[in-house]
């Protein structure tokens, strides 16, 4: 008892210096006289003490029980005093650990839901190009079309197309809606869209060659 407390073996001490050893944020989880006198102090209890001879803090439980006398009157006060310090240190570590998983699966989690959007982005962003391509029956499909597909999730305000008409085969649209849709999510992120007067514009025109009209 007197090693817990840190205190010099005696025979008896008086309660008002064990008192002053608990630290003053824990004086109300203390029994008082009435609570002595009554019966009624709580019987379990944890409270923090400062060791009068290292200044260390530390945590000690405490577990009472009250005798009685015949009429049930409160007649002695008995229990079991123990330093849990390193039980409360494990707990606190346990709880930081916890703490820490719960925050790093967050970010796990919230990695794989921006992952897992990104993904469906690109099938919708395809799959616009192939209900373009479907019409045509897979011959072709209108550039201004796979574009203005392509880019449908992004601010219309802020989009500007224009371009005389061309048809795209298959495979070279299918990549102009990924590249376009590449294009436009890192402008929303990083570039012009990610700002209220932000402007993109999107034009192409058609060069003649000996052999007739190229984009």
């Amino acid at each position: 008892f007197w090693e817990i407390w840190g205190l010099s073996p005696r025979d008896a001490v008086h309660i008002s210096v064990l008192e002053s050893i608990v630290l003053p944020e824990d004086k109300d989880v203390r029994s008082t006289p009435e609570t002595r006198k009554s019966g009624t102090a709580t019987p379990n209890v944890e409270y923090r003490i400062r060791r009068p001879d290292t200044g260390e803090i530390r945590w000690l439980s405490r577990h009472i029980e009250f005798a009685h006398d015949d009429s049930g009157n409160p007649v002695k006060m008995f229990g079991i005093m123990q330093d849990n310090t390193a039980q409360k240190e494990a707990q606190v570590r346990q709880e930081t650990l916890m703490y820490e998983l719960e925050h790093r699966i967050k970010n796990i989690l919230a990695m794989v839901d921006a992952a897992r959007n990104d993904f469906k982005a690109r099938l919708a962003a395809l799959g616009n190009a192939h209900d373009i391509l479907t019409r045509t029956r897979w011959k072709a499909a209108s550039m201004a079309e796979v574009l203005q597909a392509s880019m449908a999730p992004l601010p219309a305000a802020q989009l500007f197309i224009d371009g005389p008409v061309i048809q795209l085969p298959p495979n070279m649209a299918l990549s102009m809606a990924l590249a376009v849709h590449e294009l436009g999510t890192n402008a929303v992120k990083y570039g012009a869209l990610s700002v209220p007067e932000g402007r993109v514009d999107v034009s192409w025109q058609l060069h003649p060659t000996a052999d007739g009209p190229d984009p």
